[in-house]
C-alpha cells in the first residue's frame, strides 16, 4: 500500500511539475501584446521628454489627432500646432505648459467620470 501511494505521489509531483515548466516555458516565449498603435502612443510620450517645445512626426492611421492631444496634455504639453507631412503622416508642434503634471493625468478619462 505504502509502494503505491509513493508511486502515485511521484507521478503527480512529475505532473505538476510539468506542467509548471509548459508554463512557464509559455510565458517566457510568448510574443508581447504590443500593437502599433502603443507603440506609437510610446514614441509619441519618448519624443515629448522634458523640452519646452518638442515636434513630432505622428503616423494617422495609428494614433488619431484626439488620442494625439489628449496623450500630450496628459504629459503637460499643448499643441500649438499641426500640419500634413509629404509622407501622409502628421506633424504636431507641442509646448510645455505644466512641468510636472498629476499622474492621474495618465489615467483613463473614464475612470475619472469625465469620459
Amino acid at each position: 500500500m505504502t509502494e503505491k501511494l509513493i508511486i502515485l505521489a511521484v507521478i503527480l509531483g512529475a505532473t505538476t511539475l510539468s506542467s509548471c515548466v509548459m508554463w512557464a516555458h509559455h510565458r517566457r516565449i510568448a510574443p508581447a501584446n504590443v500593437t502599433d498603435e502603443l507603440r506609437e502612443q510610446r514614441k509619441l510620450a519618448q519624443k515629448l521628454g522634458s523640452s519646452p517645445t518638442a515636434r513630432v512626426t505622428v503616423n494617422p492611421r495609428l494614433l488619431g489627432h484626439q488620442d494625439v492631444v489628449d496623450l500630450a496634455a496628459a504629459h503637460g504639453y499643448a499643441t500649438t500646432r499641426w500640419y500634413p507631412a509629404e509622407s501622409g503622416e502628421l506633424v504636431y508642434d507641442f509646448e510645455c505648459r505644466v512641468l510636472f503634471p498629476p499622474p492621474c493625468a495618465m489615467a483613463s478619462t473614464s475612470h475619472w467620470g469625465r469620459g
